[in-house]
């Protein structure tokens, strides 16, 4: 049975926090070499987990899925930015990462900085000129600045289309990664998931497997 099918090696790679590289997927025919090249690479002693490297292909993996991103696109130090040009639903994309990585506690999208500049600077200006223009007198001044402020603040958010600072490359998400590939994995337990996902992913019966 062939294993370097890309569904079977992304669903491996997503269930143990892995890279599988293509040469090396390519080489793998039988669910226990997929297992004995798995096993290799988890953590199977206390001094084995690297959480930063497991977040990595993690991040990695939600990116290939969420955005239709390239593996040899992504890098710890990938730009954000270059993966969000064009006609790209930015709210949907921000809603799918915080989700695949365990609904992580992502800060919100920002107001681009038009639209900032636009309904909290240059709107609040004219406001208060006309105000004074008018000769309206200072209490209901400053009850329209109230009312203005609230309806602003309501429309910025659908602005909300800018991604915080702080998440400017891919590195930027790895501490939001939750790991479930902390504990200590046996033999044994990688070979029963391998064949779990190999007959998920191929269809076969699992006691067909072997």
């Amino acid at each position: 049975m062939g294993l370097d099918a890309v569904e079977l090696v992304i669903a491996c790679e997503d269930e143990f926090g892995i890279a599988i590289p293509d040469e090396a997927a390519g080489s793998i025919t039988t669910p226990g070499m997929l297992t004995d090249y798995i096993y290799k690479r988890l953590r199977t002693a206390e001094s084995s987990f690297c959480p930063s490297q497991h977040g990595f292909y993690h991040v990695r993996q939600v990116m290939m899925k969420s955005l239709g991103a390239r593996r040899e696109q992504l890098r710890p130090d990938s730009e954000m930015k270059a993966f969000l040009a064009g006609d790209i639903d930015i709210k949907s994309v921000w809603r799918q990462l915080s989700e695949a990585l365990g609904d992580a506690d992502l800060s919100p999208l920002e107001i681009n900085p038009k639209a900032r500049m636009t309904l909290f600077w240059l709107f609040p200006v004219l406001l208060a000129g006309t105000l004074y223009l008018w000769n309206i007198s200072l209490p209901l001044s400053g009850v329209v600045g109230v009312i203005y402020m609230m309806v602003a603040e309501f429309i910025a958010q659908y602005f909300r289309d800018t991604i915080p600072q702080k998440y400017q490359y891919l590195k930027d998400f790895i501490p939001y990664v939750t790991s479930s590939n902390e504990k200590l994995w046996q033999r044994d337990d990688v070979l029963a998931r391998v064949m779990e996902l190999t007959s998920e992913q191929s269809g076969v019966p699992l006691d067909s497997i072997f």
